[in-house]
This record gives structure tokens, sequence and C-alpha cells, in this order.
């Protein structure tokens, strides 16, 4: 097949029959649009929500399950939090956080 060339299959500008099909039933649903309300008047009360179940799909989304992994370790929130509430307090923090660095254990 030399590159840039037609060498098969449809030639260039004929239709395709899939996109005819589509137009011609697009247009009979265009036609038949305004005389759905007519044909529910026929029908029985079963055969009515039998249509209405049927287009259901063309109007709301379908529900579909979704699960989430979640593979983030849970942190607590107040474990790197301290509240000070005295001068006292603050400097004996200081000296426990400077024994902890000094002596690589964890106290707090």
């Amino acid at each position: 097949m030399a590159k840039g060339y037609k060498t098969g299959g449809r030639q260039l500008g004929s239709p395709n029959k899939r996109s005819a099909i589509t137009e011609n039933i697009e247009e009979l649903v265009l036609r038949e649009f305004n005389n759905i309300p007519a044909y529910l008047d026929t029908l029985s009360e079963k055969e009515k929500l039998e249509f209405i179940v049927k287009l259901l799909p063309y109007t709301i989304p379908r529900y579909s399950h979704k699960t989430v992994d979640d593979q983030t370790p849970e942190i607590p929130i107040f474990d790197q939090i301290q509240i000070v509430t005295s001068v006292d307090e603050k400097e004996r923090l200081e000296k426990v956080t400077a024994y902890e660095k000094e002596h690589g254990v964890s106290i707090l």
C-alpha cells in the first residue's frame, strides 16, 4: 500500500452505512417523539411501567460499586502536639526533650 494513496475499501466520500442507519433512526425518533403521550394512554398500567423502566438507562446513569483501598497509615493527630501551660512545664519539657536526644530514647 502506497503511503497517501487509497488502494481498497470504501471510495473516498461515500457515505458510511452505519451513519446512514443512525440518521434514519434519529429521524424516526424525532418524528414520533411528540406522539409518545398518546401511545402511553393506550397502554395498560403494567405496560406503562415496563416502558418507563426500559427508558431509565437512557436518562439516569447506572450506579456502580466502587471500593476505595486506602493504604495510608493511621497517624494520631495529637502525637506531636504538646500543650504547655506554664514556664516551669516548658523548662521541664525542654530538659526531657534534650535528654531524649542525648540518649536516643523516647520518654514522651
